[in-house]
């Protein structure tokens, strides 16, 4: 059997199981999406979608399967027109309940790194998911899922041009840098830019949560962002 079909049929397995723990019955599933590369450089904006096919700033977004599956598309938090853009990995279960980016404890500790650098939200930055749906069981997002939302990424970049983009996590920081399958580890502490605009990429909060040896990085990475924002 073919291993990109075999890995997405397994997903909808788990993601089937998923319905019947939540809903207590299996929800209509349009076709899966299939396992297939496309770099970032291919979403470049002279290459975007065109308009009225980015994904709406809408926790009714039906752009996708996640959407019409019934997934809930979290909002962005903070202001598209700041100087910092913050892009972290798909929501977790706290976070889709809660309806933001991050879950409670993950957004206390991240609120606790912007005030370290004079940030703060709602008005000195946007803080978003690289892609805005939860994933079945948590799963990393396929890099089709991921074009999907990063066109409205692109349309917004384009439009607002922040000073510098901070991305957390293994998933959106391989998609960022274009260091696909490397881990947080093995990219971050180097300077990347994306669309012409400089890219700091660092761990998640809930990685630091779990391993508190990761806090000493991050701040190495913070200082950086810190030194880009200030033009210096």
């Amino acid at each position: 059997m073919d291993q990109k079909k075999l890995y997405t049929d397994f997903w909808n397995l788990l993601s089937e199981t998923e319905d019947y723990l939540k809903y207590g019955k299996k929800t209509r599933r349009d076709e899966a999406p299939v396992f297939t590369e496309r770099p970032p450089e291919d979403l470049s904006p002279q290459n975007a979608a065109p308009a009225e096919e980015f994904i709406p700033d809408s926790e009714h977004c039906q752009s996708c399967p996640r959407g019409k599956d019934g997934k809930t598309a979290v909002p962005l938090m903070g202001s598209v027109r700041s100087d910092l853009w913050v892009i972290t990995d798909p929501p977790g279960l706290e976070a889709e309940k809660l309806n933001k980016p991050l879950g409670h404890s993950e957004m206390e500790y991240f609120e606790k790194w912007m005030a370290a650098i004079e940030m703060s939200l709602p008005g000195d930055l946007c803080l978003q998911n690289l892609t805005r749906c939860r994933m079945p069981g948590n799963r990393p997002p396929f890099p089709d899922e991921i074009n999907r939302c990063a066109r409205e990424i692109v349309q917004r970049l384009e439009q607002h041009r922040p000073k510098a983009l901070l991305v957390m996590g293994p998933a959106t920081g391989a998609w960022f840098s274009g260091q696909k399958g490397k881990k947080v580890s093995e990219i971050r502490g180097q300077l990347y830019t994306w669309q012409g605009l400089p890219v700091v990429v660092t761990y998640s909060p809930d990685q630091v949560l779990n391993y508190g040896e990761l806090k000493r990085p991050v701040w190495e990475d913070l200082k950086s962002l810190r030194n880009i924002l200030n033009g210096s």
